[in-house]
């Protein structure tokens, strides 16, 4: 069987595989067409958890990933599963919306530099965001010349998933401009809300 996932983003490659694994017949390989390095990333993970053989080969524009399961593979949620895959997943703390790089309305320089002292204050609670999710210019907060990048990077080093929407990051300056954390599809970012406790917007 083949999935071709070619220009899409994680998770999505890694959902495509997990539903078409549990329709293979026995002795049947998938092979997935991916043209995201994250994602054969992903496709090895789920490889190892699910003990399955792993090839990949270099097509030049794409990969193909060949996964061999030596078992049956059944899946109860294939997209919890592959954010899981990626490391993210839902968590009893509240998730913290970023859409501007101003916070607030008014005065728009006064936005930003509330903006800053609050990301910069987030770091110094005892109880801690579950993520902060970045999207239209409050992708520009996650950028590698941020006034808070170093704010953003010790909270990621104390557990706090920072995720920056890939429409917004392409906006933005692009995936190179991007210093600290994830770059997830905006499904990845509709999936985790709607799978929080709470959700708060600045």
């Amino acid at each position: 069987m083949q999935v071709d996932a070619r220009d899409l983003f994680s998770p999505k490659p890694t959902v495509m595989a997990l539903e078409a694994l549990t329709k293979l017949k026995r002795h049947e390989t998938l092979a997935v067409l991916v043209n995201d390095g994250k994602a054969v990333d992903e496709l090895m993970h789920l490889a190892e958890e699910r003990a399955c053989g792993f090839t990949l080969e270099d097509e030049g524009d794409y990969s193909v990933v060949t996964l061999a399961p030596t078992r049956p593979i059944k899946v109860e949620n294939s997209l919890e599963e592959a954010l899981r895959l990626m490391g993210i997943a839902p968590t009893s703390a509240p998730t913290i919306l970023f859409g501007s790089d101003s916070v607030g309305q008014g005065n728009e320089m006064v936005g930003r530099i509330l903006a800053n002292e609050f990301i910069y204050d987030l770091a110094l609670q005892e109880n801690l965001p579950g993520a902060l999710v970045f999207y239209n210019s409050g992708a520009k907060l996650t950028q590698q010349d941020s006034p808070v990048l170093e704010s953003l990077i010790e909270l990621a080093d104390l557990g706090v998933e920072i995720l920056t929407d890939s429409v917004s990051v392409e906006a933005f300056g692009g995936e190179e401009s991007v210093g600290v954390g994830e770059i997830v599809d905006p499904y990845i970012v509709v999936a985790l809300l709607s799978a929080q406790p709470g959700v708060m917007s600045l």
